[in-house]
């Protein structure tokens, strides 16, 4: 498994744009579409309900999405800008 996870789904109006951002910067994440598989959805939401990062989120009835998660739970980014700052490691860099 990946160190860094994006969850998405091509359902959500924010996601595509993240998604294709980091698609375009070469990140070496690992994309999990939550509303792909019936296992993906799963993996999200036994994340979300045992991560504090999520509260703000679901008390506000938000899916939570796009989320950036780096370790399972470490670090959870849920805005471009965030993410951005996070200095995600490229694919590239990753096979040298």
């Amino acid at each position: 498994m990946k160190n860094w996870v994006l969850y998405y789904s091509p359902h959500c109006p924010d996601c595509p744009p993240v998604l294709r951002d980091l698609v375009a910067d070469d990140a070496d994440v690992e994309y999990v579409d939550i509303t792909g598989t019936m296992l993906s959805l799963k993996r999200f939401l036994s994340l979300r309900d045992h991560c504090d990062a999520f509260a703000a989120k679901k008390e506000t009835g938000q899916v939570g999405i796009p989320a950036l998660v780096k370790n399972d739970g470490e670090a959870v980014y849920f805005t471009w800008e965030e993410m951005e700052a996070a200095h995600l490691p490229k694919r590239k860099e990753r096979q040298k």
